[in-house]
């Protein structure tokens, strides 16, 4: 497996475990129902120009949020915003607890299992 692969997937697995309680089968079940096993074998993968974490986002917006597009790619940024201010380097335990402030906002709170 190339490196860049198996970077994203090891990050994949702890975003998810942090964010959802995910364990690596569901998380690598949502990697492949995806595609991006495949995307990330290839040598210019779209991926690759984002952090693993804004693959992610769409996981993390409870189906009462989706309403829009524009709803949907408004908390979308402000998921990344929330990303680019947490220090994310061990786990993504504080920006889990931050994008739960953002949910209850709304009255929501991240979904129970996406996957």
């Amino acid at each position: 497996m190339p490196e860049r692969k198996a970077d994203y997937i090891s990050e994949w697995k702890q975003i998810f475990y942090d964010m959802l309680g995910w364990t690596d089968e569901q998380t690598m079940n949502w990697v492949r129902a995806n595609g991006y096993d495949q995307d990330l074998d290839g040598e210019f993968s779209v991926l690759l120009f984002e952090p693993p974490i804004f693959w992610t986002f769409n996981e993390f917006i409870p189906k009462s949020l989706q309403q829009s597009v524009g709803q949907v790619l408004d908390l979308r940024t402000r998921l990344y915003d929330i990303f680019e201010e947490t220090d994310t380097s061990r786990d993504y335990v504080e920006y889990r607890a931050r994008v739960l402030d953002m949910l209850a906002d709304f009255d929501e709170t991240l979904p129970q299992s996406a996957s």
